[in-house]
């Protein structure tokens, strides 16, 4: 789906209702889930997003990274469970998913089991590393880009970065 241009701005329901359509379409055509999530004020904008996952089942929802923007993510996170995500997509706040560890294992203790952590933002081969061990991550997202083309998928960074997240930590002697 996509972003709706500017920051933290109302969506008005007139775009609620035509994303809600295209959220059936998608539907029609087999997909297999659907990434979204609206903020106004700082806060989640409830309205908009109770719109679109009613018109969602049974397809999980992820709220997406507009997560890593709220100033208060416990509260945050509550709220997107009360609303009914199945997902969060989130670095564990600003900054790259690496740099973040220890918020991502708060949000994994906080969400206990009642919906998923998604870590994303900045996850590359090289950094995959400091999440691999994390309990309770089940998922990771990276763009998997290229270094030469930003705009282009590398199918050797997905390798690279599938690799270094099933690796075995070496016993430290």
């Amino acid at each position: 789906m996509a972003r709706t241009p500017g920051d933290d701005e109302a969506i008005s329901s007139e775009v609620v209702r035509l994303l809600a359509a295209e959220i059936r379409d998608w539907m029609s055509e087999s997909a297999a889930g659907i990434i979204f999530g609206f903020t106004r004020e700082g806060r989640i904008d409830r309205p908009a997003c109770a719109a679109l996952l009613a018109a969602a089942p049974p397809i999980p929802c992820v709220f997406h990274r507009a997560f890593d923007t709220l100033p208060d993510p416990v509260a945050a996170l509550e709220e997107i469970i009360a609303l009914g995500f199945r997902r969060v997509l989130t670095s564990g706040g600003s900054g790259t998913v690496s740099e973040r560890v220890a918020a991502l294992e708060r949000l994994v203790d906080v969400a206990a089991g009642r919906i998923e952590i998604l870590p994303g933002g900045g996850l590359r081969a090289e950094n995959a590393a400091a999440i691999r061990n994390t309990q309770g991550i089940l998922w990771v997202h990276s763009s998997c880009r290229s270094a030469a083309d930003p705009a282009r998928f590398s199918a050797d960074e997905f390798a690279r970065l599938r690799e270094a997240l099933s690796e075995v930590p070496k016993a430290v002697e």
